[in-house]
């Protein structure tokens, strides 16, 4: 869905989850050493994603983390107890 989406504006998926979240005024710090896609990363802003386009990528949410979830209370006693969580499990 991403490159179809990223497709249509001539963009990558990366640049479309970017728009996507400057468009949610969410903060977005991408880390990259590639020269190519640090210029990506600026070409954000000749594009404004439609309001289609926004709810199919917010259906992909599926309210999951797969690393800390602050509101299931064993992950925050592991925390608590120095353990990681990993897929949602402490190691």
């Amino acid at each position: 869905m991403l490159k179809n989406i990223g497709a249509k504006y001539g963009k990558t998926p990366a640049q479309v989850i970017l728009r996507w979240l400057i468009e949610r005024k969410i903060s977005a710090i991408p880390k990259t050493t590639h020269k190519e896609r640090m210029h990506e990363n600026f070409n954000v802003f000749d594009f404004k994603l439609d309001t289609d386009d926004m709810c199919q990528i917010a259906g992909l949410d599926e309210r999951k983390s797969f690393f800390f979830n602050p509101q299931d209370s064993k992950h925050t006693q592991w925390i608590i107890e120095g353990k990681k969580i990993i897929n949602g499990e402490a190691v």
